[in-house]
């Protein structure tokens, strides 16, 4: 009796379940997303630096050092931080003195030659003045107690005094006009030799490069990552050092471009240089670029250029060319609700 009973409790169960139907619970809950640090690598650069190259000289296309600065020493305004050899254009600069002083000196000599034979012309010019006048009045007396012979004479020597007057006044303008143009010839030609003389001078003076600000010598390396050393002869426009104002620098750095989209500016960055492991910096991302381009020839990742101001600045450790280990804390994501639906138990 009481096995048929329990049969008949299991069948109404299972109508109840069949009439009302076996809803599947609902549950909400808040998935919270756990991001990871951007780590990101970078350099020490100054946002304030110069380099020192050879000058640009006439006529000069490989330069000697003769002098340079120790590197990693700290130079004031004015300093000398590179020297070229510049015994070829101090051996051009004193050929030019030389001409010039020449020049100079054939320019005197010709005014005073021509100021000589100026006064020579004037009183030549007054003579014939004089002997014009003097056959004028001859020639213009028309008195007939003279014979025609004397008056035929006297206007033979009025025209022969005439020409030679005019002779003597063309003369004397010729002089004045030559006089002129030989002064201005020789005024040029000291003036393009005073000018290359400045030129040389000047030249001389740029093969010491000096530094426009104070700041910290760091040595450029070259093509074959070679650095310049007294007695090595570089080309035109090879930078053979660089200075670099200590209190612009900041970590020059490179985010993968996967992880751009979890920045913003303003972040705050944990510095970490390689070269001083037992400290630790703080800075803030203070630019983030738009464009996208290869890690390097090599590397064709995808990265982005951005900067990371110190929050700090400690000169007396931080160097130019350091390298640093960055991570910044991204922008913590949102809560976003979740349901989550229980599965139908197979009957």
């Amino acid at each position: 009796m009481s096995e048929l009973c329990l049969r008949h409790l299991v069948v109404a169960v299972v109508a109840a379940c069949l009439l009302n139907g076996c809803e599947q619970p609902q549950a909400q809950a808040k998935v919270v997303i756990q991001t990871q640090p951007v780590k990101a690598t970078g350099e020490l650069v100054a946002a304030t630096s110069f380099k020192a190259s050879p000058p640009s000289v006439s006529q000069l296309w490989q330069y000697n050092i003769k002098e340079l600065a120790p590197e990693s020493s700290l130079l004031k305004a004015g300093d000398v931080v590179v020297g070229f050899d510049s015994q070829t254009i101090a051996e051009q600069l004193e050929t030019k003195t030389v001409e010039l002083q020449s020049a100079r000196q054939e320019l005197t000599n010709r005014q005073q030659q021509d100021e000589q034979r100026f006064e020579e012309l004037k009183l030549e010019l007054a003579e014939r003045k004089m002997e014009f006048e003097r056959d004028q009045r001859k020639a213009e007396i028309t008195d007939h107690s003279r014979s025609a012979n004397d008056r035929r004479k006297a206007r033979i020597d009025f025209t022969i005094a005439s020409n030679q007057y005019d002779l003597a006044k063309s003369r004397l303008d010729f002089h004045q006009q030559q006089r002129q143009a030989q002064a201005e010839m020789l005024q040029s030609k000291i003036a393009r030799l005073h000018s290359e003389v400045e030129q040389f001078s000047d030249e001389i003076s740029r093969m010491r490069v000096t530094a426009p600000f104070a700041g910290m010598v760091i040595y450029v390396t070259d093509y074959q990552g070679e650095k310049s050393s007294v007695g090595d002869t570089v080309q035109f426009g090879q930078p053979i050092a660089e200075i670099s104002q200590m209190d612009t620098l900041y970590v020059k750095a490179e985010i993968d471009e996967i992880d751009v989209k979890r920045l913003q500016l303003g972040q705050k960055v944990q510095i970490q240089i390689d070269a001083l492991p037992e400290r630790s910096f703080s800075g803030t991302l203070t630019s983030l670029g738009v464009a996208v381009r290869d890690k390097s020839v090599e590397n064709l990742s995808r990265v982005v250029d951005a900067q990371v101001k110190f929050d700090a600045l400690d000169t007396g450790l931080l160097r130019p060319g350091m390298s640093a280990r960055l991570n910044i804390q991204p922008l913590a994501a949102a809560a976003q609700p979740a349901t989550t639906q229980l599965q139908d138990s197979a009957p």
